[in-house]
């Protein structure tokens, strides 16, 4: 018996070490410092022969990446981690500075948020001196890859809150850790305006609100926690099963890049300003209802924007703030 468990354990032993270098187990030991589930990685890379990024670990330069590649021109999956300021500022600028709204998958408690192929966390670092011109240092870890059409899964998103967490140790951020999402956030439920407490979306249940177009009480979806770098939320009809108005709150010098031009109220889409611990913050609303519904009136909107970024400012000590004045601009064609 001794002999035969001596030969099974030799043989299993000999056809693990025959397994390709490039399965998602070996990619879970080597890369990202070890940080990545094989699980995880097997549900999000493609079943070929793929190689491992080039590593750059160099914590005392504010930055890290790693990855894997399908060849030496593209890669599968990106990771990259930065507590630079100025860095920070420019990858999210980048992010932001498309037609694309992003999207909320993280469940509560994860300050990340999609915005094309990539999955971003931004998380404050107490533990981190601030930079020479006194701004609050953030983690920011930028996860992409081409998913298979999958974007959103939880293994992605474990992806990319497994790398956020062994980089806040590896850099001194101090960010508390976050925990592993299980199942993602793809259409959060509209809620009652009395049930939004504590959220982006609770000045909604003080204000005076504009008869909704199917005549029913108005719902709120909540898409964000309140102390995010992007806060988001919409007025929701639910007679109509549709949103009719998109507020968002966007915090950090890198925001002012999307928002140069400063308040303004169109037709269609409204913008508001503020200066949020020495750093830009911006404030919007929009409105794209179904075609061949009522639009919002730009005055509703317009009362609706200002209520939000006051409730923003005071909630996150906001100064500065810099509301649209009554002029309505035309929306643009063509």
């Amino acid at each position: 018996m001794t002999v035969v468990v001596v030969v099974m354990a030799v043989l299993a032993g000999g056809a693990y070490a025959l397994k390709p270098l490039w399965q998602p187990w070996w990619y879970a030991a080597t890369i990202c410092g070890g940080s990545l589930s094989a699980d995880d990685l097997a549900d999000v890379l493609p079943h070929e022969r793929l190689q491992a990024a080039e590593e750059r670990m160099d914590p005392a330069l504010d930055r890290m990446s790693c990855g894997v590649n399908v060849d030496d021109d593209q890669f599968s999956l990106s990771v990259s981690v930065t507590t630079d300021t100025w860095k920070a500022d420019r990858e999210l600028s980048r992010a932001f500075d498309t037609i694309l709204e992003p999207d909320f998958p993280f469940p509560a408690g994860i300050p990340g948020f999609k915005v094309g192929m990539g999955h971003y966390i931004v998380q404050a670092c107490p533990d981190l001196p601030r930079d020479v011109d006194g701004r609050e240092k953030h983690l920011l870890t930028k996860v992409m890859g081409f998913w298979n059409g999958r974007q959103g899964t939880p293994a992605a998103l474990r992806i990319a809150v497994s790398a956020a967490n062994s980089a806040s140790k590896s850099t001194g951020c101090g960010a508390d850790p976050l925990p592993l999402p299980r199942h993602p956030q793809i259409h959060p439920h509209p809620v009652a305006l009395d049930k939004t407490a504590g959220t982006p979306c609770s000045w909604l249940d003080k204000t005076r609100l504009p008869r909704s177009p199917s005549g029913k009480p108005w719902q709120a979806v909540l898409r964000t926690d309140t102390h995010t770098p992007v806060t988001s939320c919409s007025l929701h009809d639910p007679g109509f099963g549709e949103d009719y108005a998109d507020f968002g709150g966007w915090y950090g010098t890198w925001s002012h890049t999307s928002f140069a031009k400063g308040p303004l109220m169109s037709e269609g889409f409204g913008r508001a300003t503020a200066r949020c611990d020495g750093e830009a913050a911006n404030f919007h609303i929009r409105s794209s209802p179904s075609h061949g519904r009522t639009p919002m009136t730009g005055g509703d909107m317009r009362g609706l924007l200002i209520a939000f970024a006051r409730d923003q400012a005071q909630r996150h000590g906001c100064t500065d703030l810099a509301l649209p004045g009554k002029d309505i601009h035309p929306e643009r064609s063509g």
